[in-house]
């Protein structure tokens, strides 16, 4: 039976396809990715019956891979979920069309049956000349302006070729800081966040990728965090879905009932902006970033999120 997305809107059933130029509803889709004990569909099966229903599996490749079934994606197929997959490859190499037959053909084969999201460089603004500390070689040399046009060709390649395909470009939330709107320390080279700005016509959402590592002092929700709601304030009311790709939050160790409170405060906020239409929880520790992974009481919290929030039928 082919798989639809859907959300519930006074009273009716609506499908996601037809929402990227209407207001989302105020139940979201709920997802995660699940690193433990990999990252297989296995993993995530466990835990979607854990503290499922979970509705997205978020994935990665490094590169565009050749086709669906050569992707991390791959597991998906035949699932009682939908995937979000981010490939990456060389940004000028993407714009001078390098890679058009290769990101053709990955789209062209994935899933008819049911929506599915794809992007292309999640958080790019850690890849400019700007990031502090910068990298050695910034993928986005060109900074702001190359990403946007690399994305508006992916975005065309994609949508013809699988018209099931959500795309849309995900942000890194840390990286937009007070003072100027995006990247960088002081004296650094910054870009105005209009510069970040996919036009409407080539995204089908705008995602942004949001995590706070602080253990006691510093907590926040997604409605106290400052640089997430500075990147909310230029991306809300342009005509398209918001979503949450990445979410984390590390345990208290002075009290173990804030991350779940904080995880309930924060999707109840997102619901309630009526911009929102997913949220994806990052279950997995990363040495340089976190111990994002979720406890017992976690699990209860985001079960109770992902209850609250089916949306496939």
């Amino acid at each position: 039976m082919p798989l639809q997305l859907y959300a519930a809107r006074a009273g009716d059933l609506i499908p996601y396809t037809r929402r990227v130029t209407q207001p989302p509803s105020e139940r979201l889709l709920v997802g995660a990715y699940v690193g433990h004990p990999d990252s297989s569909a296995g993993s995530f099966a466990a835990a979607n019956a854990a503290y499922g229903p979970l509705t997205i599996r978020r994935q990665f490749n490094a590169n565009i891979p050749a086709s669906f079934a050569s992707s991390s994606s791959a597991g998906d197929v035949g699932n009682p979920w939908t995937t979000f997959l981010s490939v990456k490859a060389d940004p000028a190499e993407v714009i001078a069309g390098d890679w058009d037959a290769q990101i053709t053909a990955l789209a062209a084969s994935g899933p008819t049956d049911r929506d599915w999201f794809l992007t292309i460089w999640h958080e790019p603004e850690n890849d400019t000349p700007a990031f502090q500390p910068a990298p050695s070689s910034p993928a986005f040399s060109g900074g702001a302006e190359q990403f946007v046009e690399m994305f508006v060709r992916f975005y065309g390649l994609v949508k013809a070729a699988n018209a099931k395909v959500l795309c849309g470009p995900v942000h890194l939330g840390s990286a937009w800081k007070s003072g100027a709107p995006v990247t960088g320390g002081p004296g650094a080279v910054r870009y105005d966040a209009d510069a970040w700005k996919v036009p409407p016509e080539s995204a089908d959402f705008y995602g942004v990728d949001t995590y706070n590592a602080k253990a006691s002092s510093g907590r926040t929700t997604l409605a106290t965090a400052d640089n997430f709601q500075r990147w909310y304030s230029h991306f809300r009311g342009r005509g398209r879905p918001l979503l949450i790709p990445e979410f984390g939050r590390v345990v208290d160790p002075n009290d173990p009932t804030a991350r779940p409170r904080e995880i309930i405060a924060s999707v109840e906020w997102a619901k309630n902006t009526s911009e929102f239409d997913m949220i994806l929880y990052w279950d997995s520790d990363d040495p340089a970033t976190g111990a994002w992974s979720l406890d017992a009481a976690g699990r209860d919290a985001w079960r109770t999120v992902a209850q609250q929030g089916r949306a496939l039928t």
